[in-house]
């Protein structure tokens, strides 16, 4: 028994796929694929840099916090005028809160 060979056999990926998508893939136009590759480079180019400025910022946001907090610690070392005072803090107890209070969270 000879085999056909007036019809061509299309070559598929043996990977289980399937093969029609292949074919659909080859029929969109040229115009589309590039319009495809155009919207997937936007979309992860603006995924890395939301990425980025999401950590960038927060990064930033903690360095704020923390020279606010120094700030108040230098703040609170300075109305200490004597170092035997420092022993009896309970009077600067309401100019701390004070303190706490008035900075943005």
């Amino acid at each position: 028994m000879e085999k056909d060979k007036s019809t061509p056999h299309a070559t598929f990926p043996s990977d289980g796929s399937d093969p029609g998508f292949y074919q659909r893939i080859c029929q969109i136009g040229l115009k589309t694929k590039i319009t495809f590759i155009i919207i997937f480079i936007v979309v992860g180019v603006l995924l890395i840099a939301s990425y980025l400025d999401y950590h960038l910022a927060r990064k930033d946001q903690i360095k704020l916090y923390l020279d606010r907090n120094l700030y108040i610690a230098k703040q609170i070392d300075a109305s200490i005028p004597d170092q035997k005072l420092s022993q009896d803090l309970s009077y600067i107890q309401p100019e701390v809160e004070e303190w706490l209070l008035s900075r943005p969270v």
